[in-house]
């Protein structure tokens, strides 16, 4: 026993099983390094967990002989790849550089980290193909951390049934009780799937019903607490396994009387006396009965989306791909790199990606690329579905493409790790690879040139392109940091700005009227549209308010969206609104209020050329730090606002909205407060209400907060720029 023990110790084989069971794991490991950290007090959890697998795979690349750490070059190679397209990403959008290095949603955090899901394809590679049974024990070990992740998710329902709600966070990125939790659906989807793959493969009896019980179960708890998409997901694996026999039967019909031949359930279920027929129908029914019952009881999301008729709306998903779409109209041969769906979704969906792998595919890579990825793929799934000989190679793989299904309606592929352990199982494992890759080198070998100087000379092309591309991308960024982030204006004390952003009545009636006797002023954007409207300021509350020095901005509705308009209609637009401002208001507006509209890299260049100050909603991460400590061009024309959607049961955002008061007033900062609308009831979750802005306007007095509106901002940003010029 010593002696094994001490064989697996030494055994490079030993820390690859276990690297890879980490990786699948990684829920569970996730979830004990939290509270691990939490104990210590250490930051940084998820980043500590994710090089637990890394740590093994370092061991067993150590105990390696030179012919298996061979095995670690492929992907090392792929690796180098995707750096440099990183990088060049990087460099042609610095714009960015908030996505790719400081969000904890961005590049580094979520891809770069070691648990991201282009990884699995390292701790795949790295299993000696040649070796018999190797499948059958990356199988073991995905069935291993494949329990984990089951454990974790069946501990997690535990937490949700007993707290009554799941904890989720909604489209602005606040935490909210839910009936049904996305993450827990998608991942209970892959375990059902991975426990039906299972089944069919497995020789124990009692194995197999085990499998097809949790699998039944499964679909039970997503159908109560998971969404939409995952209960879709395992059907869909069934169809294709359905439609992947027939075309089995029809292609060979010997097949099917072999199986026709085979004892089924209904037969084996007649053979039965009638007395045990009776006994297991009415288990059979009570069961039944009992998760009808379960399922009423539960408040599902699904069975209230059935009974309403909603079951196939997109919720959302339309509006979204829309604005994904537009942002590609700017660049669509060359994309918008890698995340540059985020900064656009972010908007107004706080997770930022685009929801659908076929649109992130094209935002990443143009839409010639990104096409031709779309189309290699689905060649690659046909091969293996219908073509692999090998037919639990290709069942394996049928079930991580059908997991994969779930990226067209949720989710990021550079997230999760199942459309690239689908990509391994065909290049690495499957005999479709092994004949296409004949036929590709022989079509290679037909075009390549047979002279050793012309390849040479084409080496030194490509080198010399991807020189000038590198070369192009740093004068892109120099260029980009000469002209909006290289002059910096200091804040210099506790300074704040409170607008307003509806143009509504109560701007006047509740807000002017409290801060206008406290010797304060703000500022109101207004939409013209809706000036001498019933519920909105009049003509004469504006004049009264701006002789009293309060400030008045250019609003947008909720309905605009400025990416569906051309670069034409947007000019003209703003053109109109400020010759309404000067003939009516007699005000020249120096900055623009955009909380709803989808703003793009070149929608922020146009509208930058009339407004120095473009004020957005929110940070990308509501629950990121608001202050400013210092200004650049680059801030001004993306102005983020704490927005102040504050009910009067929020008590949790109301502290919040206070700790980052406290932190602009210690770090002597500046802060935008964004008030939707005031609201004297305080039960609607979309306006302040009217107590805490009057709490939060005394406690800004009390720290002494300088109040600034949003032309004084602009005052001091130029003059403090030219000072510092001069």
């Amino acid at each position: 026993m010593q002696a094994k023990l001490l064989k697996a110790i030494k055994s490079e084989e030993t820390y690859k099983n276990l690297a890879l069971i980490a990786y699948i794991g990684m829920l569970m490991l996730n979830s004990v390094f939290y509270r691990l950290s939490g104990f210590l007090g250490v930051e940084g959890f998820q980043w500590l967990s994710a090089m637990v697998p890394v740590f093994l795979l370092l061991i067993a690349f150590i105990l390696s002989d030179r012919e298996k750490k061979r095995l670690f070059i492929p992907f090392a190679v792929f690796y180098l790849v995707f750096l440099l397209y990183v990088l060049l990403s990087c460099l042609y959008n610095p714009q960015n550089h908030y996505w790719f290095f400081e969000s904890s949603r961005g590049l580094l955090n979520q891809v770069i980290r070691p648990d991201s899901g282009l990884y699995v394809m390292l701790f795949l590679s790295v299993f000696p193909d040649h070796e018999a049974n190797v499948e059958e024990r990356i199988i073991k070990c995905l069935s291993l951390g494949v329990w984990l992740i089951w454990l974790h998710d069946i501990l997690q329902l535990a937490g949700a049934i007993r707290r009554g709600s799941w904890i989720n966070l909604n489209f602005i990125g606040e935490k909210v009780q839910n009936n049904y939790d996305l993450a827990f659906g998608y991942s209970m989807a892959f375990t059902t799937i991975f426990f039906i793959f299972r089944s069919r493969h497995t020789g124990k009896k009692n194995l197999r019903i085990l499998y097809r019980i949790l699998a039944v179960c499964n679909m039970i708890a997503i159908f109560t607490d998971g969404s939409r998409g995952s209960l879709i997901i395992p059907l869909a694996y069934l169809l294709i396994l359905y439609v992947k026999k027939l075309y089995e039967k029809k292609k060979n019909p010997e097949m099917k009387q072999e199986k026709n031949g085979q004892a089924n359930v209904l037969r084996r279920f007649k053979k039965l006396d009638r007395k045990k027929r009776i006994l297991l129908s009415s288990i059979l029914a009570l069961v039944l009965i009992t998760v009808v019952v379960l399922v009423v009881l539960s408040n599902s999301r699904n069975l209230q989306l059935l009974l309403g008729k909603s079951f196939f709306q997109d919720g959302g998903r339309g509006k979204l791909y829309g604005m994904v779409v537009r942002a590609l109209r700017e660049s669509p041969l060359l994309g918008l790199g890698i995340f540059g769906d985020r900064p656009v979704v972010n908007q107004k969906f706080v997770w930022g990606y685009s929801h659908n792998i076929l649109l992130e595919l094209m935002v990443d890579f143009g839409v010639i690329l990104g096409l031709l990825l779309i189309i290699a793929y689905a060649c690659i799934s046909v091969q293996m579905i219908f073509k692999e000989k090998n037919r639990q190679r290709s069942e394996w793989f049928i079930a991580f493409f059908a997991v994969s299904l779930g990226l067209l309606f949720s989710s990021s592929f550079w997230l999760t790790p199942w459309p690239w352990v689908s990509l391994i199982i065909y290049f690495k494992f499957s005999e479709s690879w092994q004949e296409s890759r004949g036929k590709i080198s022989e079509a290679v070998a037909g075009i390549r040139p047979k002279k050793p100087s012309v390849r040479r000379a084409g080496k030194v092309v490509a080198a010399g392109l991807l020189l000038v591309a590198l070369l192009g991308g740093a004068y892109q960024t120099r260029s980009y940091n000469e002209e909006y982030r290289t002059e910096v204006v200091t804040i210099k004390k506790p300074t704040v700005v409170i607008t307003f952003d509806s143009t509504m009545e109560n701007d006047y009636r509740l807000a002017y009227s409290y801060m206008n006797r406290k010797g304060l002023v703000g500022t109101s954007y207004l939409i013209p549209d809706r000036i001498d409207t019933a519920g909105f300021l009049s003509e004469e509350n504006i004049e009264e308010m701006r002789a009293a020095g309060w400030d008045f901005q250019l609003g947008t509705s909720n309905t605009l969206d400025l990416a569906r308009r051309s670069t034409a209609e947007t000019d003209r637009m703003v053109k109109s609104y400020q010759q309404y401002f000067h003939e009516e208001l007699d005000l020249s507006p120096i900055s623009l209020s955009a909380p709803s509209t989808t703003i793009t890299k070149d929608i922020r260049q146009q509208l930058g050329q009339d407004f120095p100050i473009i004020k957005v909603a929110g940070r990308p991460d509501p629950y990121e730090d608001h202050y400013y400590k210092s200004l650049t061009l680059e801030n001004m024309r993306s102005l983020y606002a704490l927005d102040l959607r504050l009910a009067k049961s929020n008590i949790s955002k109301l502290n919040f909205v206070k700790e980052q008061i406290d932190l602009a007033q210690e770090e002597s900062a500046l802060l935008i407060l964004s008030v939707p609308r005031l609201n004297l009831v305080g039960k609607f979750n979309n306006a302040l209400y009217t107590g805490y802005f009057y709490h939060l306007i005394d406690y800004l007095i009390e720290l002494d907060f300088d109040f600034m509106t949003m032309t004084e901002l602009n005052d001091y940003y130029n003059g403090m720029e030219a000072l510092q010029l001069g």
